[in-house]
């Protein structure tokens, strides 16, 4: 990974650099940001100040950051509940699968358990991941 800072003017998270910067804020937080945010103030070079257009880009960035964040989280939880929606639509149902040795298997979904965050499905004597099912009758 290449170095957030640069020797120019510009300093952490320059602008132009931006694809450096997307890269190392992909794996910073809110108080990351804040910290290097400080220390840039606190180190930059009185006779090349950091200029108020710079400021406000960096806040954007993170900003939009934020926001991409969150997005994320509220899809990832949205396809989650879409899971459990779908697995439990499927009881009683009968079901065409990918078994444990690759060939299709038929049965009816007896049961829907949740387990570390997937919805496993009891099809006979198996336990089927939503994943696995290709199918339903």
């Amino acid at each position: 990974m290449q170095p957030i800072a640069t020797n120019g003017p510009s300093g952490l998270f320059a602008a132009s650099q931006p694809a450096q910067a997307a890269q190392a804020a992909a794996g910073l937080g809110k108080d990351d940001f804040l910290k290097l945010l400080v220390a840039q103030l606190q180190h930059q070079d009185p006779m090349n100040p950091m200029q108020d257009r710079e400021f406000i880009t960096q806040l954007a960035q993170f900003n939009a950051l934020e926001q991409m964040q969150q997005m994320n989280k509220t899809i990832e939880s949205f396809a989650a509940t879409q899971d459990v929606i779908v697995a439990a639509g499927l009881l009683g149902k009968t079901v065409e699968y990918i078994d444990a040795t690759g060939a299709v298997a038929t049965g009816q979904v007896s049961r829907v358990a949740w387990d570390t965050g997937t919805p496993k499905l009891s099809v006979g004597n198996e336990e089927v991941d939503l994943v696995q099912i290709i199918s339903q009758s």
